[in-house]
This record gives C-alpha cells, sequence and structure tokens, in this order.
C-alpha cells in the first residue's frame, strides 16, 4: 500500500511540475561503421571504393567531386508535464560525412561534421541548407 501511495505522489508531482529525461541511444539513417571509415584513405581509396562500401550519397556537388553522407542520432527522450500541459521531444545530433575527391576520382580529403544536439528531425535537404556546408 505504501508504495502505491509513493508512485501515486511522484506521478502527481511528475504530471504537474516534472520533467523527465529517458536516455537511449539510436541512429537514424544509415550510419558508417567504424570499420569503414577507418578503410577510406586519403590519396589511397577510389570513388568507385566509396560507392561500393558506403552506397550512393545522399547528396553529390562540384561535378562529382563531393560526395556527402548523412545520419542523425538519437541521445534520449524528454518528456515535460505541467498543470494542463504535456510534451515530449527527442534529443538529436545530425552528422554529415563529406568525402571530396582528386581530379582521378581518389579521396583528397574526409571528414565528418557533426551538427550540434537539437529535439527536431532534420532532413538531408534541411540539414545542409541550413548549414551552408554544401555548395553546388
Amino acid at each position: 500500500m505504501k508504495n502505491i501511495f509513493i508512485s501515486a505522489v511522484i506521478t502527481i508531482l511528475f504530471l504537474c511540475l516534472g520533467c523527465l529525461y529517458i536516455p537511449y541511444h539510436a541512429y537514424i539513417h544509415r550510419v558508417p561503421d567504424e570499420k569503414t571509415l577507418a578503410s577510406i584513405k586519403e590519396g589511397v581509396t577510389s570513388k568507385e571504393d566509396i560507392l561500393m562500401m558506403l552506397g550512393e550519397p545522399d547528396r553529390v556537388r562540384n561535378n562529382e567531386r563531393l560526395f556527402l553522407y548523412w545520419w542523425q542520432e538519437e541521445h534520449g527522450g524528454v518528456v515535460a508535464g505541467g498543470y494542463r500541459y504535456f510534451s515530449a521531444d527527442t534529443i538529436l545530433s545530425t552528422h554529415s560525412l563529406h568525402i571530396e575527391f582528386d581530379e582521378n576520382n581518389i579521396v583528397k580529403k574526409f571528414e565528418i561534421k557533426k551538427k550540434g544536439i537539437f529535439s527536431r528531425r532534420t532532413l538531408p535537404d534541411e540539414f545542409y541548407e541550413e548549414s551552408n556546408e554544401c555548395p553546388e
């Protein structure tokens, strides 16, 4: 009986005043694994190798000299409650892999960029438009 009372009090407090963070981890879209990323070598890996390892890029720029891959990472959820108010959201970060090729279609440079933590799902188009990281 005591446990029911305590649970009821906690539930009422949460619904009236509370905020609760629920940690978990998940990926959205396709994420390259560490082994694949480690196998990409500047000056060695070809465009064909990249396509075989990672598939078609999400964006292609600069006459196929720049490939862009995108994914999101979920870090957890936040639930907030108050009098006549309830909200739930997800904490996310967005990542992009930029691979630049030289004139011989060999990887010239590659890097992973991370856009900060936020609570709204971003589609690849929105991510590149907002960050201005993807010149034509």
